[in-house]
């Protein structure tokens, strides 16, 4: 900044020279800034937890459509061994859907469809004896 006097005497404050850029302090605050903010996102929107709880759900609704293949089946047949496996249950096998899942169909009567993911299980029941029906639980998921 500089100072010079014209013919008024007045001094006048010369404002041509600009500084282009931000300084060093001022790009190191805001990029402290925006990391503290990206951190405290980061803590709120767990992507691994989001991601073990969709895959819990693909194993809920799973286990849900073979237990309802189930119940068809139990509510057609009339033995146990005619709906012991997913090839008479006229279903699909889901074994790895989501990954690393497992499913398993117990053999006697009633029987047990249950669905695994780690810690998270699924399972639901069919007694031919008597038609009842066992509804879908779950137990150790988020």
């Amino acid at each position: 900044m500089s100072v010079y006097y014209s013919l008024n005497i007045m001094p006048t404050v010369d404002f041509t020279r600009k500084n282009s850029g931000f300084t060093l302090v001022e790009l190191l605050v805001v990029i402290s800034i925006i990391s503290i903010l990206a951190g405290a996102l980061f803590m709120v929107i767990n992507p691994a937890q989001l991601q073990k709880k969709s895959r819990e759900a693909v194993l809920k609704a799973k286990t849900s459509q073979l237990c309802t293949a189930l119940n068809n089946c139990g509510a057609v047949k009339t033995a146990s061994t005619d709906c012991d496996s997913y090839a008479e249950m006229g279903v699909a096998d889901p074994t790895g859907d989501p990954l690393n899942s497992s499913y398993s169909i117990t053999t006697t009567d009633p029987i047990t469809i249950t669905g695994i993911l780690d810690t998270c299980s699924f399972t639901c029941s069919f007694t031919f004896s008597d038609g009842s029906v066992g509804k879908l639980t779950g137990y150790g998921c988020l």
